[in-house]
Formats: structure tokens, C-alpha cells, sequence
């Protein structure tokens, strides 16, 4: 299977979240061409596969299949959705998060055949706006109610073995007043004054949040504000203050909302009121499903010696250079390694700083050695599973 053709004809099929039909067709083809046992679209429009070996447990192998908007055309040197190779470059959007991953995992399974451990692929939906929420019904399909003995996710790392990432949330302070007429300020309460202060609180506050080694500090910033009434010359009684948080492993979300809270406390002295919660909203996929997600993520580090040992010596055949590292974003992960506590490490094609960017990018000999490294990484995998059933249960 020529992989950097496949990850070309992924970027063509454009696939913002709850828009994957098309880069689910591709991806599926695909896998039937590779020769799986059985592939096929499971809830949620996730792509699903299974390649039956042996007894020794299952490796999981996953990725998304949507991506984030192009933001302006304009920025773009070459038309975002062409799958352009310019100059040994593949560019276009999702080209590093992570249609290249993608391909790479289809590609792998070419040489991955007559094993003593079964592989399965998620290839999922609606990443971008929910990790982990379209691989927990996803996995379910393939396995019950049981679940893999190890996994790799295919996000962009350069080639290197990632072993853990921050989680994600979103939550929303509603500061509420008292409308007035813009020339009679003093006959309100400016609800908007109250959210500039909530923010600026906010910020002091997270510089004081909890640490980790290797992960940094949770982190905690205001992204986005709405108000209303939506009049010039009247003042506002309702404010929305968007926060997106990075939480570490272990945090809770009553834990994080306890952190944020006093960032309130002033607000509610001035007369305003000041309320602060996890996010809720409705999540329509390509299918017509329609799910109810709470916007908390939580975040994993893979702490198993061995099994990030093996791993490391397996990416460094591939990329001598490799180090384990951790990613600063978030992933599906957050469900396999953060809920289901499966142990899970990640390797990818493409730098990551370049995901989500005009001009996104990356190197077609780099999605080559990708598939590399994702067979060498299986069988890595593969083989923990073994010596872990030859020790007992997994």
C-alpha cells in the first residue's frame, strides 16, 4: 500500500468534526485492502477493524479522522484540502493531526499479519471537540466488555514515544447583574466589569495551579466571552466567560472546580453573581446520533517501566533520535489510558507545533518511516502482552 497516497487522499476528504462520512470511506476501503478480517463503520462513524492472531491479548491501535477548520484561506500557500506533495512535503489540513497517523496505522497492518495477539483499529469521530467520547462506544463495539491489553495512538510526536499528556476541560463562569441604560451606569451592575475582573483573577490563579514533572503545570485561561443583552447603550446583566483548563492526572472534576471557584469569591462581593461549572453540550455526529458530553477529559502518564522500555527500543529502530516525552495536547487517550487505565504510549508522523496551522505539513519520508515504526511498536506491544500472560491474567 503506497501510505503517503493514502494519507493524500484523507486530506482531500474534508472532515470537520461531525463531518467524517467521506474520510470514513477512505479509511475503510483502505483497511479492507490490507486484507483485516473485518472492517466496518461502528457508532458513532467510527472506522473499525479487527485482525484476529493469537491468545496473548489485544493491542489497539487508533487515531481521528477529523480536524479542525482551515481558519483563513488566504494563509495558505496551496489549496488546504488538495493533498499537495510539494518538495517531499505532504501539506494540507489534517496532515499532521492526523491523517498521516491514520494511514500510517492502515498501512502497518500489511506486515503485521499471523500474530500471537489480536490488533484492533478505532479510527474516530468528533476528536477535535470531545476526545474521548467516540472511542469509549467505538471500543465497546469491538470488545464488550472487555477491553485491550495495551495501545498505541497515533498522533503527531516527530517520530518520538509520547507516555502521557494533560487532560482537557471546559467550563463556563456565568456572571450575572443588573441591566441599566449606558448613560445611568450606576443605576446597574455592569456584568461584563465583573468578567474582566473574574479573568484577571482567573489568571493569577492558575499561576499558582499544581505541577507535575514532565507534564508542567495545570493551567487554566479565559478563550472566549459572550454577553447580553447585545445593545450599545445598555449594560449588560449576563456574562458567559468560556475557560479551558489543562488538568493533571488525577485531578477530578470537583477537584478542578474547587481550584477555580475563588476566582468568584470577589465577584460575588462586588453584588454580582458569579457561578462556575464543567460544560455540557449536545455533540451531533455524522450517523444522526446525537450524544450529551460533560467537557472533562482527564489526563494519563504511563508510568510501566518495561513496557515504555520496549516501546522506546522499538521507536528508536526507526528514529535513533527518538525520547519519550509527553504531548502538550490532549487526545483520545484521555478515555483508553486516562478511564480504562489501558496501558498506552504514542507515536506519530509530523511535528506537532505544526498541527492546526496555515500550511500545516509533513514529511513524506516521515510517514514512511511511520509505518515502521508502528509495526515495530505493535509487535513491542504484542510481546508485553505475552510475557504479561505467561506472568498471569492481564
Amino acid at each position: 500500500m503506497d501510505v503517503v497516497k493514502l494519507a493524500a487522499d484523507l486530506v482531500r476528504a474534508r472532515s470537520l468534526p461531525g463531518e467524517e462520512a467521506e474520510a470514513a470511506r477512505v479509511a475503510l476501503e483502505a483497511l479492507n485492502e490490507v486484507g483485516v478480517d473485518r472492517a466496518w463503520i461502528g457508532p458513532l462513524g467510527c472506522v473499525l477493524a479487527r485482525l484476529t492472531g493469537g491468545s496473548a491479548g489485544t493491542v489497539l491501535l487508533t487515531g481521528h479522522l477529523d480536524t479542525v477548520d482551515v481558519g483563513d484561506p488566504s494563509a495558505w500557500e496551496y489549496p488546504p484540502f488538495e493533498g499537495r506533495v510539494v518538495d517531499g512535503w505532504l501539506v494540507g489540513r489534517g496532515s499532521v493531526d492526523m491523517k498521516s497517523g491514520v494511514a500510517a496505522i492502515i498501512a502497518s497492518l500489511e506486515h503485521v499479519k499471523e500474530t500471537d495477539y489480536d490488533i484492533i483499529v478505532v479510527l474516530t469521530t468528533h476528536e477535535e471537540t470531545a476526545e474521548g467520547v467516540a472511542i469509549r462506544r467505538g471500543l465497546r463495539e469491538v470488545m464488550g466488555r472487555g477491553l485491550p491489553g495495551a495501545a498505541l495512538v497515533a498522533e503527531p510526536s516527530n517520530l518520538n514515544l509520547m507516555v502521557g499528556h494533560r487532560g482537557r476541560a471546559v467550563l463556563e463562569a456565568l456572571i450575572t447583574g443588573v441591566s441599566a441604560h449606558a448613560s445611568m451606569p450606576w443605576e446597574g451592575r455592569n456584568a461584563l466589569e465583573g468578567a474582566a475582573a473574574f479573568i484577571n483573577i482567573l489568571t493569577k490563579i492558575s499561576q499558582g495551579l499544581p505541577s507535575m514533572e514532565g507534564l508542567g503545570r495545570e493551567t487554566a485561561v479565559a478563550t472566549r466571552i459572550d454577553c447580553s443583552p447585545k445593545v450599545t447603550p445598555q449594560i449588560p446583566d449576563t456574562c458567559r466567560v468560556i475557560v479551558d483548563a489543562r488538568p493533571l492526572p488525577g485531578t477530578r472534576p470537583e477537584d478542578l472546580v474547587s481550584r477555580l471557584s475563588p476566582a468568584c469569591e470577589p465577584i460575588k462581593a462586588s453584588g454580582l453573581g458569579c457561578r462556575l461549572g464543567i460544560v455540557e453540550e449536545e455533540l451531533r455526529f455524522y450517523t444522526g446520533e446525537v450524544v450529551r458530553v460533560r467537557e472533562f477529559f482527564p489526563g494519563w502518564i504511563n508510568n510501566n517501566e518495561p513496557l515504555i522500555k520496549a516501546a522506546h527500543r522499538a521507536a528508536r529502530a526507526v528514529n535513533p533520535f527518538a525520547e519519550v516525552g509527553y504531548w502538550r495536547f490532549s487526545t483520545d487517550a484521555t478515555y483508553v489510558a486516562g478511564e480504562a487505565h489501558v496501558p498506552t504510549v504514542g507515536f506519530g508522523p509530523g511535528n506537532p507545533a505544526l498541527a492546526h496551522k496555515p500550511n500545516e505539513r509533513v514529511r513524506v519520508e516521515e510517514i514512511r518511516h511511520a509505518v515502521e515504526g508502528i509495526v515495530a511498536l505493535t509487535h513491542a506491544l504484542g510481546k508485553f502482552l505475552s510475557q504479561l500472560r505467561g506472568r498471569g491474567p492481564i
